[in-house]
């Protein structure tokens, strides 16, 4: 895997920096979804995979110049992410990304711990060849990232293909919504991360896949969320 800088080594590398960066700022014109809706999605993935840090202060304007539409859909978008729990308004009319304390995370890991892991359990019973493969291409970009930003958005969209297989969509919506808490959250955490041990256990989530084994994938993604909460903790110490 190619060398990669860590947020900390960045120069400026701003919250538009990174969007920019993600592909993010998209829209369709010729979409049946409104203006609106497309950018609330848009920053709604940015948050679950971590392109947007915690902290992070968002203004309407640049936003909406940088996704070439007026301010309104921007401001639309963003008041719907604050009824979501990831962002909260500013007495500026600007948006700040939300921030956990120790007490949160915790609470937050020891839901994933909960839910995540019963998610794969499923997922690895239900899964088809197709989606196997699928996963496995996702791992091999996962491991080919050369960017934090990139490296964070394949460990999103590898997570939640598994938790998708479940096929149990009351689950995965719960898992999302602590996701736009802890998103943000992996972003800051980032320079505390090993990469290589990091894509060993994901590997080990892969074989366990490829065995069929619910047990042994459950286990697998244990062993991740624990190694995740490990390093999370050196953020408050």
């Amino acid at each position: 895997m190619k060398t990669m800088k860590t947020p900390a080594q960045e120069v400026e590398y701003s919250p538009i920096d990174r969007l920019l960066e993600s592909g993010l700022f998209t829209v369709d014109s010729h979409s049946d979804q409104t203006l609106s809706v497309q950018i609330y999605q848009n920053l709604r993935e940015a948050l679950l995979s971590g392109t947007l840090g915690a902290g992070d202060q968002l203004n309407i304007r640049p936003i909406a110049a940088a996704f070439g539409t007026s301010t309104m859909p921007v401001r639309d978008a963003m008041t719907r992410l604050v009824v979501d729990g990831g962002l909260s308004a500013l007495p500026n009319r600007a948006f700040v990304v939300e921030t956990v304390d120790e007490r949160q995370m915790r609470e937050l890991n020891l839901m994933r711990l909960q839910l995540e892991p019963l998610a794969a359990k499923f997922a690895a019973t239900r899964q088809s060849l197709k989606s196997l493969r699928k996963l496995e291409d996702i791992f091999d970009k996962l491991n080919r990232s050369s960017s934090p930003t990139e490296y964070l958005a394949q460990h999103r969209a590898f997570h939640f293909h598994i938790y998708d297989c479940a096929d149990m969509p009351f689950l995965y919506s719960t898992i999302e919504t602590i996701w736009l808490r802890f998103g943000p959250f992996m972003n800051k955490a980032f320079s505390f991360v090993d990469v290589e041990e990091e894509n060993k256990t994901h590997g080990r989530i892969v074989s366990a896949l490829q065995s069929g084994d619910p047990n042994a994938t459950a286990t697998a993604v244990e062993e991740d969320l624990r190694l995740a909460a490990a390093k999370s903790a050196f953020q408050f110490s």
